[in-house]
């Protein structure tokens, strides 16, 4: 073991290591969608890949009694309108943070009692 006379022991110093993460990202500013936003997205998209147009996904939603989250008839606009929104919004979730590193520092710190310290 350290032997030590009266003095300041090894285990009285400590190392510190200091450093700032700063972590950017844009999806922490994204709302969550209610289920029927979330149902509707997922109608509008269906239709749209079997190559319905916008005009032509309203009709159908119409046809088929969806109206909008503020119980409005869909448009066409409506439908452009939630397209472009839900795209922004994905994008903004597939979005990888990223990170920045500050300074880095090591630091030691006398952890030994006052009364073994020297006085200058």
């Amino acid at each position: 073991g350290v032997v030590s006379k009266g003095g300041i022991l090894p285990e009285d110093i400590r190392a510190y290591l200091r450093f700032t993460v700063t972590i950017t990202t844009p999806s922490l500013s994204v709302p969550a969608l209610s289920d029927y936003q979330t149902l509707l997205i997922e109608k509008i998209t269906e239709l749209r890949e079997r190559g319905l147009h916008d005009r032509q996904i309203a009709s159908v939603l119409k046809r088929e009694g969806y109206q909008t989250t503020r119980g409005k008839t869909f448009t066409a606009k409506h439908i452009w309108s939630m397209r472009k929104k839900h795209g922004a919004r994905r994008a903004r979730l597939e979005h990888k943070p990223q990170l920045d590193y500050g300074p880095l520092s090591l630091e030691y710190v006398d952890h030994s009692p006052t009364y073994l310290k020297k006085v200058k």
